[in-house]
């Protein structure tokens, strides 16, 4: 009786064992019946929740499911359980497991990217669709370089909402590199960049105005004598730069080592106001638009030196994705941008007339 209970034990002991291994077998997302099953596309399609997306998303991003989770307040074995279910649906492993975190895998890089830009239109969608309960006609969300917004931004923003008083803009100050990664992810509609950087492509530009750049410094620096100066003859004072690794600060220091030299950067500021401060205190040139010295040098007595470079004008563009995949407000922007400096932009946006009436609602298409 004691040995017919002791194999009774065992028997008991493996069998939910083989069971398991069974079933996870046959059920796999990596095996051959498994990926032959995941072959109606709208059916995984409907399977699909924003949650474990955007889960996902997180979890690329950190490169780890306990950091992802933890954005969510979920469980990491909840969220393992998500991505799991993921592949499972489509019968491919997306992320790969290691010691120090997990890494998408080459369909994982893919399917990260088309969230990014799913994630982005629901989020616009959202938002519209809670302006036109406030009673609102839409926004354009736009982010732009400091360069645009003390040059003509703020004119034409102006001119945009007398011709179109029911949008709403939601502008930001960010890098050119920031806002051609927001724009390609659709995290904004619009953006003001300047060539400080390379474009990527599969987005669209078009020239939208330019702004020379010039060198001020303060009434008592060896320089105040001069109407104008060399780049290069700057660079043996100090000066006042701007965000480290920025656009224009990477400009400036390209152009400095093209002349053998280097900046000597003794303070940085976030702004060219705040800049225009440090020259009047007397701790360096800087060099800022000349919309923004015409503005401050008078009131600080700084004296405006003319920037004998080519690069000293910088061409300002607009970018955006496709068209046909903005909303209409935002497409109204674009039009607006670059016409508004009598630019000759060999492009044409469709827009129905009833969407130009203030009277009327303007509606994503």
């Amino acid at each position: 009786m004691q040995n017919r209970r002791l194999r009774h034990k065992r028997y008991l002991g493996k069998r939910p064992f083989a069971a398991t291994e069974r079933y996870t077998a046959a059920t796999s997302p990596f095996c051959p019946s498994a990926r032959r099953a995941v072959t109606d596309c709208s059916t995984t399609l409907m399977r699909l929740d924003l949650f474990s997306l955007h889960l996902f998303a997180d979890i690329v991003e950190t490169r780890s499911i306990g950091k992802g989770a933890k954005r969510h307040n979920l469980a990491v074995s909840a969220a393992s359980k998500r991505i799991t279910d993921l592949e499972y649906q489509f019968g491919i492993q997306l992320l790969r497991r290691h010691a120090r975190g997990v890494l998408p895998t080459e369909a994982g890089e893919v399917f990260y990217s088309r969230i990014k830009h799913t994630l982005g239109d629901l989020h616009q969608t959202v938002v519209e669709m809670s302006e036109y309960t406030q009673g609102s006609r839409g926004q354009v969300r736009m982010c732009s370089n400091l360069t645009a917004m003390v040059h003509c931004l703020p004119r034409d923003l102006a001119s945009f909402a007398i011709e179109h008083p029911h949008i709403g803009v939601a502008l930001e100050e960010r890098s050119t590199a920031y806002t051609l990664e927001a724009i390609a992810s659709g995290q904004a509609d619009v953006g003001i960049i300047a060539p400080v950087t390379r474009y990527p492509p599969g987005l669209h530009y078009w020239h939208y105005s330019a702004a020379t750049h010039v060198v001020l410094a303060p009434a008592s620096h060896p320089l105040a004598r001069r109407s104008s100066v060399r780049y290069s003859e700057t660079l043996d004072h100090p000066y006042i730069g701007l965000e480290a690794g920025g656009g224009w600060d990477q400009l400036l220091s390209r152009m400095a080592a093209a002349a053998g030299s280097s900046m000597k950067v003794r303070v940085r500021v976030n702004g060219f106001e705040a800049a225009c401060r440090m020259v009047e205190a007397g701790l360096g040139l800087t060099v800022v638009p000349e919309a923004s010295a015409a503005l401050h040098a008078k009131a600080l007595q700084l004296k405006v030196l003319t920037l004998e470079e080519d690069w000293a004008t910088v061409p300002l563009d607009v970018c955006s994705r496709d068209l046909n995949l903005i909303p209409v407000p935002a497409r109204l922007m674009v039009r607006h941008l670059i016409t508004s400096n009598g630019t000759k932009a060999g492009m044409k946006i469709e827009v129905e007339e009833r969407h130009l009436r203030a009277d009327e609602p303007v509606a994503p298409r």
